[in-house]
C-alpha cells in the first residue's frame, strides 16, 4: 500500500502525526497511545492492514 494512502486512511480513523523519529514517524491514536509509522514509499500490505485494524480498535467511544 502506498504510504500516502495509508496515512489518509489512518487520519480518517482519528490518528494523527505526533513527531519525527529516526527511521519512523511517531503517530498517535485517538486514545493517546502512540505507534511508529514507517517512512517507506510502499508499505507491506499485511503491516498496513494491521495498522488500520489497530486504529479501529483504539478509537474513542
Amino acid at each position: 500500500m502506498k504510504r500516502l494512502l495509508l496515512a489518509q486512511k489512518l487520519r480518517a480513523l482519528g490518528c494523527s502525526f505526533y513527531r519525527q523519529g529516526g527511521d519512523h514517524e511517531i503517530w498517535g491514536y485517538e486514545n493517546g497511545r502512540k505507534f511508529p509509522f514507517p517512512r517507506h514509499a510502499d508499505i507491506d500490505e499485511r503491516l498496513a492492514k494491521s495498522m488500520i485494524n489497530k486504529a479501529r480498535k483504539n478509537r474513542r467511544g
